[in-house]
């Protein structure tokens, strides 16, 4: 609210209402904004900060290439990583081109590059950038700072992602170690550690190790930033699904109703996140025998989905046909079974680069339906 006040007032003192000040309010502006998950009013203040600064500094000012950093961290929550990695290349090439280096903005420029990539699935180029910024920061900063710990957490979720499970648990714990020499667990970003490494013992089906690393993460978080925050409802959906993985369905259908009423708080109602939240939860229902409510859920997540893309095509347009028919299939509805299974494969097949375990399952499924209907040479096909 102070800082709404201080618009009038800055408009009223700069006549030219487009001037510096005014753009540092906005500036601080979107920092608040997406501390509390306002994400679309974050964007929003930060484009016009970053437009002002662009008009009164040029392209080439270390201001611009600071708020074009801001508004990448506030696309990236927002889940628009392509606009992200934009925001964030041009501001690491200002930084790269300035005379006066700042080496501690270059690397946390890096380090975001590689967090936004990653949410991309580029992960060569995601660890490659990472790595750079560890290196600068080693270079010029004392070991147990905040930076440096999260670049490590930022490689471990990366390598995590990659498959190489040593290093990411390496990684984390050394960020773990890092934070706690600073702040023992009064900041978030242990609590986020905590679930990465139940992440880690999740993938190896430690379910026990997994669920205490959650909880330990879970009430650190809440009582942190509340019971509300994103980051909570982040970690109701891993609890969600390790206990559906541990076979206890409904503790898991609990835990990812929670997850999905915090994403749509905190995201909208159409967010790509909520959209996921309702295909995790549409499969927990399904494993547990639910299947009407496995498709209901489904179909609202397939509908957000097509309309965030119009007429563009997506992965999760041809899986999630697919697990509509699967469940059609197994409630005994075997017509519509095959409209749905047919679609989500016809769109699978349309994609270029399409998840080879999507496109494995989608076949696996139309052959187990071919087959108990007889089409025992199709069904072999499939």
């Amino acid at each position: 609210l102070s800082l709404h006040d201080a618009l009038p007032i800055l408009a009223y003192r700069f006549p030219d209402t487009l001037g510096l000040p005014i753009s540092q309010t906005y500036t601080l502006l979107g920092y608040v904004y997406s501390y509390f998950d306002m994400t679309d009013s974050a964007i929003v203040v930060l484009d016009r900060a970053l437009q002002i600064r662009l008009r009164l500094l040029g392209s080439e000012h270390q201001g611009v290439a600071a708020t074009r950093y801001t508004l990448g961290l506030a696309l990236r929550k927002k889940g628009r990583y392509e606009e992200s990695a934009d925001q964030l290349r041009e501001a690491l090439n200002v930084q790269k081109r300035s005379a006066v280096k700042d080496t501690i903005a270059e690397a946390n420029t890096l380090m975001m590059l590689g967090a936004v990539q990653a949410d991309l699935s580029q992960l060569s180029s995601a660890l490659a950038n990472l790595n750079s910024s560890k290196a600068l920061l080693h270079a010029n900063v004392k070991n147990h700072t905040r930076e440096l710990a999260t670049c490590n957490f930022y490689l471990g979720t990366t390598n995590f992602a990659a498959g190489n499970l040593f290093e990411a648990l390496s990684d984390l714990r050394t960020a773990l170690r890092e934070h706690l020499s600073m702040s023992a667990e009064q900041n978030p970003a242990v609590a986020s550690i905590y679930v990465k490494i139940g992440d880690i013992y999740n993938a190896e089906g430690e379910y026990d190790q997994a669920i205490a690393y959650y909880q330990r993460g879970l009430s650190i978080s809440t009582r942190l930033v509340g019971p509300a925050h994103s980051g909570v409802g982040e970690i109701y959906q891993r609890l969600a699904d390790v206990f559906a993985d541990n076979g206890d369905f409904t503790q898991g259908l609990a835990y990812g109703a929670k997850a999905l009423q915090l994403r749509k708080l905190a995201l909208g109602e159409n967010h790509p996140e909520v959209s996921a939240e309702l295909e995790n939860l549409g499969d927990i229902c399904c494993r547990s025998d639910s299947y009407f409510e496995a498709i209901a859920n489904f179909r609202d997540a397939l509908s957000i989905r097509e309309k965030e893309n119009g007429n563009g095509l997506v992965e999760s347009m041809g899986r999630i046909p697919s697990k509509i028919g699967h469940a059609f299939q197994l409630s005994g509805r075997l017509d519509s079974a095959k409209i749905h299974l047919l679609f989500g494969l016809y769109r699978l097949l349309d994609l270029p680069d399409a998840n080879p375990r999507d496109l494995a399952m989608a076949y696996k499924w139309l052959g187990d339906l071919q087959s108990s209907e007889g089409e025992f040479s199709a069904a072999e096909t499939s």
